[in-house]
């Protein structure tokens, strides 16, 4: 059993090691929701969400926080299991020493790890570069919520390699169906004077990109201040 454990944490080891390599990938799902963040952060920070009574910081925070979620863990893992499929990787698994679940192990783990870097970035870019206060109170919501958008996004990832015909459409179709649920769920902006079947679309897409409970816990800090609780 310690074998097993060590030749899943090698894995894990190997995987972070493909991934920063592999400079698109790093860039597209570990950068790109943080130079989203970093821009639209700064050039609306001291602005306010009238509709809600927050700051566009507080708003923003949130939502970039769940994209990044989606990005590192439902496409980094759809797109990097397409590409060992089509290379045979998956394949020669079998006539190797490594046990499958150590292999599929060190895949989810990277992607834990990646995530959780990611999210604690985006975490300290928004509490020191735009001001967005992170209460302790907060912390175990958010743990819980990091945890399971991981595991159930990660899942997801791979569940979708099935539908994927070759690993080239991995990156395309990944984003044609990641981005229009993104816009419509209130990540990049808020949609407050949409359509009223845009808005019933968006509550619905809300609940996919991990921000229902975001903004749950957004509406909560403003109620709280409007109470003096904080």
């Amino acid at each position: 059993m310690t074998a097993d454990l060590a030749l899943a944490a090698w894995q894990i080891r190997n995987e972070q090691r493909s991934f920063w390599r592999n400079r698109r990938a790093a860039i597209f799902s570990f950068g790109f929701p943080i130079m989203l963040l970093l821009v639209f952060g700064l050039l609306n920070k001291g602005n306010t969400v009238d509709t809600r009574g927050v700051s566009w910081e507080t708003f923003y925070v949130p939502g970039i926080l769940a994209y990044g979620v989606v990005t590192t863990a439902f496409s980094n893992t759809a797109i990097s299991f397409a590409y060992a499929r089509d290379n045979g990787v998956i394949k020669r698994i079998q006539g190797t020493p490594l046990p499958w679940w150590a292999y599929m192990a060190g895949r989810i783990g990277s992607t834990v790890l990646v995530t959780c870097a990611m999210s604690v970035l985006t975490l300290a870019i928004g509490s020191t570069l735009l001001g967005v206060e992170v209460h302790a109170s907060m912390v175990p919501g958010l743990l819980c919520g990091l945890v399971l958008g991981t595991m159930a996004f990660t899942a997801l990832g791979i569940g979708f390699v099935r539908f994927l015909p070759s690993a080239d459409t991995a990156g395309p179709m990944q984003a044609f169906l990641i981005m229009p649920i993104a816009f419509v769920s209130n990540v990049f902006f808020p949609l407050d004077n949409a359509p009223a079947w845009l808005d019933k679309v968006a509550s619905a897409l809300s609940a996919i990109m991990g921000k229902l409970g975001a903004h749950s816990r957004i509406e909560a800090i403003r109620v709280a201040e409007e109470k003096g609780w904080l």
